[in-house]
């Protein structure tokens, strides 16, 4: 998370043609600056201003027009390299009119300022990446008086309240929608996250899969609610670790699962998540994202694709 958001870094260039438009995307460095450009029937070019992710999936970028921020057509994958960003394939025009707003930047950047009655114009304010206080809630006090009691530990708030903390970036579900007289940055760790903004989930039988749907899958599994909603994302992932460590994760399962079927185990495996949490292939990402339904092959019907 803290490097969830930043200027660009240099990449090698690279060049891209849309399909559909025949629109080309050529990437370059100029002067220590990456710049994007754009031509089909006119030409459209301009310098990165900022960079969004962290690597691990790839980058996407934005560039400032004015008082608004826009997303380049380009996106560096890193299996791959360059190619269109995700949302721009089945375009039939490509421009830099994707519009960067509050809502999109929420989970990208630490409390990003924007004006306007739909958060629509940015501020200037340089975009930070997410801190702290996006999980642990404002730490003023706790730094210049460290205690317990005044800062917020997620692990040791009611299941309703802690999930909101990881659900505020990780429930995408179709759509969210602020609730009345409320913007993104009402939000505060230790409240739910429903008391600001609904999140509207499709179908459980027959849903689009989503790269941010972590939260709406763990919950579809069987191993949540019998768990009596003591698994969460932490009890797996360690979010002040870059990477989870598969064997963390198997001691997860085996607390709950001590004897294991041998004949469906006959390897003695070491590890769950190669079977159980398989990997989801999304269109357009270049990417394979683990599936958080903890499915069972006989279950099939029960988790359809």
């Amino acid at each position: 998370m803290g490097n969830s958001i930043g200027p660009p870094i240099a990449l090698p260039g690279g060049r891209i043609t849309h399909e559909l438009s025949r629109s080309v995307i050529t990437i370059e460095q100029r002067d220590r600056q990456m710049i994007h450009l754009l031509a089909q029937r006119l030409t459209a070019e301009y310098p990165i201003a900022y960079q969004i992710g962290a690597a691990r999936v790839g980058y996407s970028y934005i560039v400032q027009i004015g008082s608004y921020l826009f997303e380049s057509p380009a996106s560096w994958y890193r299996s791959h390299g360059w190619d269109l960003s995700p949302g721009y394939v089945g375009l039939r025009e490509l421009d830099f009119d994707r519009r960067v707003d509050a809502r999109c930047l929420f989970c990208h950047a630490d409390r990003p300022e924007f004006t306007g009655a739909e958060g629509h114009r940015f501020s200037g304010r340089q975009l930070a990446a997410i801190g702290c206080d996006r999980c642990h809630g404002p730490g003023d006090d706790h730094a210049r008086h460290p205690s317990a009691r005044n800062i917020v530990n997620p692990a040791k708030l009611g299941p309703a309240a802690r999930n909101s903390i990881c659900e505020q970036c990780h429930l995408e579900g179709e759509t969210r929608v602020l609730n009345p007289g409320k913007s993104w940055l009402d939000f505060r760790p230790g409240e739910l996250f429903e008391q600001v903004a609904a999140t509207y989930l499709g179908s459980q039988h027959g849903a689009a899969a989503h790269a941010v749907s972590q939260s709406e899958q763990l919950a579809r599994s069987k191993c949540q609610p019998a768990s009596g909603a003591r698994l969460w994302c932490a009890t797996c992932h360690n979010p002040h670790k870059q990477k989870t460590d598969p064997a963390e994760v198997r001691q997860a399962c085996v607390s709950c699962h001590p004897t294991l079927s041998k004949s469906a185990h006959q390897d003695n495996p070491t590890e769950c998540v190669s079977c159980h949490m398989p990997k989801i292939e999304i269109p357009g990402m270049h990417h394979a994202f683990t599936d958080h339904r903890i499915r069972i092959v006989r279950d099939a019907a029960f988790y359809p694709d």
